[in-house]
């Protein structure tokens, strides 16, 4: 929830701001009166039936244009706006999503976006909220209703404009959501709740309640409007007069806005909205438009006044604080918003809201107290303390989301300019990196026993090199920062310094930090006066938890304070306060802090205090304590430091005030003269006789003569000095005792001098305008605070500084040395080229075997294959020359009719159009023949289209047979056609040449011939296709070799790798036996110094015969060759569907395709022949029988035979139709024409043109086998059914060749999009796993050659000088 605080804190925190007050008057003004046009118009519908409505209806459209919906139905565009909405809301959300990543990534987000996320969240929120909500609504119940027109606007706008079906419904919804979520984020992230002057412009407020009730009010009022207004419009406006009613009271009773001008534009609304409402309701019950129109404009002065009175009557009767103690905090707040403004009630306004906080705990209490803190008490960290506990988590992002982000402004303000805040932050980042350099100790101390096991695992080694490199450069960073952040650190100069010297052999860089250790600063008492946390060496410093589990334990500390105190490091981990108290105070002093944590107005407890603790011993120790307190994560901790008050010969005592002594130092008791170690629990004057408790008076030296009671002597004088401190309520008796007056008198000079300290008040920066800005720099507007760690008064102890060094230099490898050898050094120079050569050698083979091999090779087979499929699919020479053989069928068919209809006596009329018609279609195949021959010129067939191979019929004087080409007998059809159809608009019977012609061509060889070219060319098609299989199936082997190849090359070169990276491994091995008691002894050293932890050293003698141990020999190729072996898993996975699912189905499919279009052509074309041999067949030896007109010349079959084998050519196509190949091109809706029904057709073709086909041929059956003479009306009947057939089989072949064509097309993409899709994801795998994979295998290499920088080597191994050296710079450099 945090992150996505974040990214809203990003887009929300900045406002535009104006320096105009008027321009800020305006935008309010304007937006009030936009969301009051919007209300309103859920007032009223269109369809009012009052009386006068329509005139008035103009008015009241105006008013709603404001309103977007109605202004985009007033211009029909309602629909479009639906989908600007949709457009506006998914850039809301890409914006949003796009600052999250940038988030992520830790990227500054433009300021151009920000500001563009900004605009359009507010507009959406602010403007669009009701016309968003309104038309997602109406899309809603629009959406799959039985609707013609949109009733909530006036015009007749469709329903179907926004029907978007079920999808719409739930689409609808879904935005509707959105809007809202929206909406609520808006509410919730841009507003300020800091309180303003009452007379600005500002829209901050205390809470979100009442925009929130506005909303979900205005959420309920479009939905009633859209879905109860018209058929309930009386009880429609009553809720509305409630609801408004409603709202204007709750605006009035929680006046939510801190300005006057913004609460009194947020009541007019509401009130207006309610009081147009009662107009319209009086406007329904009297039947009149009239009522609300007059009513509604000579009212909006009235509630404009009546308005902005309520709202001054009710700021001015606001309780005051002191009566209002025990309301809820939004009541509570009301009465002390004037004093958070002036802050004239200084910590008082604290107190009394803490006690409020008990009676109601409210999160928005302490973020009044925090804010209060900043801009009127100037004390951020006080500010920080108050909201640090109060949690952000949880569903009230309206209360959670202020509260995150002024922790987040606070926490960034305090880190850069609060001293406490940075100094608690040092000992926390102190002690995780502390953690870190305990836990790399360990890790390093593991990784040395591992690889000297007698099989060390491969695994468990990379993983111990990898945790060790990473661990090290987080140490150094983090140590690095520490001491720049606090130069004056001499614990992290001291643990860096070491981890340098003794563990990462970086001897030069470690002494340079432990040379920079400054030594005691006897001076720093001076600087600390001025500055009560300034960070010296010599001070003394702890933390102190606030958290109720823990309270009073000391959670951080530094070694100054353990050494004062006297405890050891294991001990302090369980140590609390109270055990350092003296005795006197102990009792209930957690329940004074817990107090003091729940009610404090001031973050300050101690300023250079003069105080005393108890040592582990039980003596006192005088000091100078400050104490503050600090808000950090989920707590507020106190942060104190101690600086020790070391006196020559003085001692000191709490005592009672009758002279009862509680505890003392260490020296009290031999300073007045009893040689015991404690005198606690008596009476002064019992022990020192001569002293009168009733003369100790504060602030005055008193003297008092010690006598020897065996020799009756003055033993000696001593001084006493009593002081009173006030700590709280408590007052504590402070006896100084010292045998120097001179001394005394001193140190009474001293104290006085210091006792008049004051807090130091330069604090004075301003938080808000911090906030406001973005946490933006804005330093130089305020006064720069003094630097806390200022080394320049610091001085350094030269023997202290030279102490160290010697002890460092004592330390540190004085056998050993680090570097590479020259062996070593080309060993990790050679294996990490190998390692480079090996990631280059798989990124070829993974590119090469899968994108170069599987992709290229893939779309090499796609492209043949598309081109093949492309060509082999279209069948468009086939279609074309399948279409012309039917029009030429026809033509035979409709000549024959037009001629009996003619020579009958018969209206041939239509028969006459028919043929027309048929003719035009017969020109235009004509014409494609030739730009059709490239396609098909493969085929033999191909040759009747250009060459004279077709024989042909005329009659001269006799029937003569002839040759030509296609093209040339399709243009003498068409000649001798028109040629009869001259003659019978001639009305003469002279065209027995041209009928001749046409009848025995049609029918006879040329048909054949035709019809024998379509029969070849579904041949040379399905041999084509054919080709193209075994084509691919040679592709796919070349493929499959190649890949083969490029894995056996890939493993023999794995294999190869294997000496070269067991040398590397090998090598390390060596270095760490060479070292290996040597480093051991000094990480155990450095655990057991810094970290308190005692290793076991009992199995380290099995390292010792590592000699005589076998070199290592891990299988690397073995790993490599299990990683990729996913790769050739993958390719033969992909070859086995592409070729299982895609190429044998596309096979399939364009090996029955052909067959489909050719047996739907052919069955027409036989159906068309039936026709012709049935009719000659009943026309016999008529005068109108061919067979009697050309009686010398009998080229044609005798018609019944020939009808006959027609039909068994068609019953033979019925068993092609039902194959299952044939049925799979067919699409659904093809399929019920075929063999399930058509609508709106004859009776005997209703059950589809495979059983209406079967009726024809049942039919051509019974007349031309019946024995009987059928009449020429009983044949028309037949001829007309047969036409019937053969118009409905032409829509449906060429649906079938569409949809055929289509299925096979779909396939294709489907092969396209699966190798697409193969290819990208063999791009990710290598990318997101054998990649990372790779690269991680040589950042190992190279992180051995870090380790082996650390690990010392013996001097026997020195290398060559000169080589070694350049070697070793080089290493380094690469590194």
């Amino acid at each position: 929830m945090e992150f996505l605080y974040e990214v809203c804190s990003d887009i929300f925190s900045q406002k535009y701001s104006s320096d105009s007050k008027f321009m800020k008057m305006i935008k309010i003004i304007v937006l009030n009166c936009i969301v009051l046009a919007q209300n309103i118009q859920l007032l009223w519908n269109p369809e009012l039936k009052e009386n006068n409505w329509e005139k008035y209806l103009t008015f009241w459209e105006i008013v709603r244009i404001p309103s977007f919906d109605a202004a985009a139905a007033k211009f029909n565009v309602l629909s479009q706006f639906f989908y600007a909405l949709v457009v506006n809301l998914g850039a809301i959300l890409g914006l949003f999503i796009s600052l999250c990543i940038m988030r992520f990534l830790k990227r500054k987000p433009p300021a151009v976006i920000i500001a563009l996320a900004r605009f359009i969240w507010t507009v959406t929120s602010e403007v669009l909220f009701i016309p968003a909500i309104i038309c997602f609504m109406i899309v809603f119940k629009y959406s799959s209703g039985n609707y013609v027109y949109v009733q909530e606007y006036k015009g007749e706008i469709k329903a179907e404009d926004v029907d978007l079906g079920d999808s719409g419904k739930i689409l609808s919804v879904f935005l509707c959501l959105l809007v809202v979520a929206y909406a609520l984020v808006y509410e919730a992230c841009a507003f300020d709740i800091k309180v303003e002057n009452d007379k600005s412009l500002s829209d901050s407020r205390l809470h979100g309640k009442v925009n929130i009730s506005i909303r979900i009010i205005s959420i309920s009022n479009c939905i009633l409007y859209v879905y109860f207004q018209k058929d309930n419009y009386e009880v429609y406006l009553i809720l509305l007069i409630v609801l408004h009613g409603l709202l204007s009271f709750c605006v009035f009773y929680y006046i939510p806005y801190h300005s006057i001008f913004v609460n009194f534009m947020q009541l007019f609304v509401q009130f207006d909205c309610s009081c147009t409402a009662i107009f319209f309701l009086i406007g329904k019950f009297l039947n009149t438009a009239q009522v609300p129109f007059i009513m509604t404009l000579l009212f909006q002065p009235i509630l404009l006044i009546l308005s902005y009175e309520t709202i001054i009557y009710r700021f001015s009767h606001i309780p005051e604080p002191f009566e209002s103690f025990g309301k809820p905090f939004e009541i509570y707040a009301l009465s002390i918003r004037k004093h958070l403004e002036n802050g004239d009630l200084k910590e008082e306004l604290i107190k009394a809201m803490n006690i409020n906080y008990k009676a109601h705990p409210n999160k928005l209490n302490r973020l009044l107290q925090t804010y209060y803190c900043i801009d009127a008490l100037k004390n951020p960290i006080l500010g920080l303390n108050k909201i640090i506990t109060t949690s952000h988590k949880g569903l009230d992002i309206f209360s959670n989301f202020q509260i995150y982000k002024c922790k987040s402004a606070l926490k960034i303000y305090c880190s850069e300019n609060c001293e406490g805040f940075k100094l608690y932050k040092y000992f926390v980042d102190f002690a995780l990196t502390k953690e870190k350099d305990h836990f790399f100790c360990n890790l390093y101390s593991n990784f040395l026993s591992k690889i000297l096991e007698k099989a060390p695992e491969l695994k468990k080694l990379k993983f111990f090199i990898k945790e060790l490199a990473k661990d090290m450069k987080k140490l150094k960073t983090n140590y690095e920062e520490l001491i720049t952040g606090f130069p004056s650190s001499f614990e992290a100069k001291e643990m860096y310094g070491s981890l340098l010297i003794h563990i990462f052999c970086e001897i030069d860089i470690g002494h340079k930090y432990m040379s920079k250790m400054p030594g005691a600063d006897n001076l720093h008492m001076k600087n600390m006066l001025k500055n009560s946390l300034s960070f010296t060496n010599d001070r003394c410093f702890f933390v102190i938890s606030g958290q109720e589990s823990t309270l009073g334990k000391i959670i951080y500390y530094n070694k100054n304070f353990i050494n004062l105190i006297g405890i050891s490091d294991e001990s302090v981990h369980s140590f609390y306060l109270d055990e350092i108290l003296p005795p006197l105070f102990r009792d209930g002093h957690n329940k004074h802090l817990k107090n003091f944590l729940e009610n404090h107005t001031n973050n300050i407890i101690f300023h250079t205090y003069s105080l005393c603790i108890l040592d582990t011993s039980g003596y006192l120790i005088e000091c100078i304590v400050s104490s503050e307190t600090i808000g950090y994560m989920s707590s507020v901790d106190f942060i104190c430091t101690i600086d020790p008050v070391y006196n020559k010969d003085k001692e000191m005592a709490i005592i009672s005030p009758n002279g009862y002594i509680w505890s003392h130092t260490k020296g009290f008791p031999l300073m007045i003269g009893i040689e015991v170690d404690f005198v606690e629990h008596k009476f002064l004057n019992n022990l020192v006789p001569d002293i009168n408790i009733k003369n100790l008076k504060p602030n005055q030296l008193i003297k008092v003569m010690i006598r020897d009671n065996e020799k009756k002597k003055i033993k000696k004088c001593l001084s006493f000095f009593l002081k009173i401190e006030k700590v709280g309520k408590v007052s504590i008796y402070f006896l100084y005792v010292n045998a120097d007056e001179a001394e005394m008198r001193r140190f009474m000079t001293d104290r006085n001098d210091n006792q008049d300290l004051n807090i130091d008040q330069n604090k004075s920066k301003i938080f808000a305008s911090y906030m406001q800005s973005n946490f933006e720099e804005f330093k130089t507007n305020v006064v720069k605070k003094v630097e806390i760690f200022d080394e320049k008064a610091s001085r350094v102890d030269i023997d202290k500084e030279n102490e160290i060094n010697e002890k460092s230099k004592l330390s540190s490898h004085s056998t050993s040395v680090t570097f590479l050898t020259f062996r070593e050094s080309l060993s990790l120079n050679k294996a990490i080229h190998v390692l480079k050569i090996t990631k280059f050698v798989l990124l070829i083979s993974v590119l090469t075997k899968q994108t170069i091999v599987i992709i290229a090779s893939n779309l090499a087979i796609l492209s043949y294959i598309s081109e093949e499929v492309n060509h082999s699919n279209s069948l468009q020479a086939f279609n074309h020359l399948s279409n012309l053989a039917y029009s030429i069928s026809q033509m035979s068919l409709y000549m024959r009719v037009l001629d009996i209809d003619y020579q009958s006596g018969q209206d041939y009329q239509s028969d006459l159009n028919r043929t027309l018609a048929n003719l035009e279609l017969l020109k235009s195949y004509q014409n494609l023949l030739f730009s059709d021959y490239d396609s098909w010129a493969y085929c033999k067939s191909s040759r009747i289209i250009k060459k004279s191979v077709i024989p042909y019929w005329i009659l001269e004087e006799k029937p003569i047979l002839k040759t030509g080409a296609l093209h040339e007998i399709i243009g003498l059809l068409i000649q001798n056609a028109y040629a009869i159809i001259a003659q019978i608009e001639k009305k003469s019977n002279n065209y027995d040449e041209n009928l001749f012609f046409i009848v025995f061509n049609s029918l006879g060889s040329s048909f054949q011939q035709t019809n024998l070219a379509l029969k070849n060319l579904v041949t040379c098609e399905l041999d084509r296709v054919g080709e193209l299989s075994t084509t691919k199936n040679y592709l796919l082997i070349a493929a499959i070799v190649v890949l083969s190849a490029s894995a056996l090359f890939m493993v023999f070169y794995l294999l190869s790798i294997d000496k070269c990276l067991n040398i590397l491994w090998e090598y390390v091995r060596k270095r760490v036996h060479s070292g290996y008691f040597e480093v051991k002894h000094l990480v155990i050293e450095r655990l057991t110094q810094y970290h308190n932890e005692i290793e076991s050293t009992e199995n380290e003698s099995e390292h010792i015969d590592y000699k005589n141990k076998k070199e290592l020999k891990f299988w690397h190729s073995f790993v490599y060759i299990s990683r990729f072996s996913l790769l050739f898993f993958f390719g033969i996975l992909f070859f086995g569907v592409s070729i299982s699912v895609f190429y044998d189905s596309i096979h399939g499919y364009l090996i029955y395709r052909p067959t489909l279009v050719y047996t739907l052509m052919r069955r027409r074309i036989e159906m068309t022949e039936i026709c012709i041999y049935t009719l000659e067949y009943e026309l016999g030896n008529s005068t109108l029988s061919v067979s009697y007109r050309f009686p010398m010349f009998d080229s044609l079959k005798e018609p019944k035979q020939a009808a006959e084998n027609a039909l068994d050519d068609i019953i033979t196509t019925r068993k092609i139709l039902r194959e299952n190949g044939i049925t799979k091109l067919m699409s659904p809706e093809l399929s019920a024409k075929i063999y399930e029904r058509i609508y709106g057709v004859s009776t005997f073709i209703s059950l589809g043109t495979f059983r209406g086909l079967g009726f024809l041929v049942q039919e051509a059956h019974f007349i031309v086998f019946n024995n009987i003479s059928d009449s020429l009306e009983t044949l028309k009947k037949f001829f007309t059914q047969v036409l019937e057939y053969n118009t409905l089989s032409e829509t449906i072949s060429l649906t079938a060749n569409s949809d055929s064509k289509k299925i096979i097309a779909d396939q294709l993409n489907k092969l396209i999009y699966f190798n697409g899709f193969c290819c990208f994801f063999l791009c990710m795998i290598y990318l997101l796993y054998f990649y990372p994979f790779l690269s991680e295998e040589i950042d190992i290499v190279r992180n051995i050659t870090k380790i082996l920088m650390i690990i010392p080597q013996t001097i026997e191994a020195k290398p060559v000088k000169s080589k070694n050296e350049s070697t070793k710079t080089n290493m380094v450099k690469n590194l």
